[in-house]
């Protein structure tokens, strides 16, 4: 996961977004307290076909997960 992450060149919360998963589940994963299962691996597994076959549409789902910026909950906020 974290291979990936680096060579898409996303942050945590652009990497949650690209995955649908919130950002705290990425960070367990990332630190290694928890693994993804099976639906997650085979959504990277999917991606990677995506942005192999066809890597306009791959570059748009990647921009999309970046688009907006990223709104943490009051409670993290300095």
């Amino acid at each position: 996961m974290k291979e990936l992450q680096a060579r898409l060149g996303l942050t945590t919360g652009h990497m949650a977004r690209y995955l649908g998963v919130p950002v705290f589940t990425l960070r367990h994963w990332l630190g290694g307290t928890r693994e993804p299962g099976a639906a997650t691996w085979r959504l990277v597994e999917v991606f990677e076909m995506i942005e192999k076959q066809a890597p306009e549409l791959h570059a748009r789902l990647v921009a999309d997960a970046c688009a907006d910026p990223i709104e943490l909950p009051a409670w993290l906020s300095l």
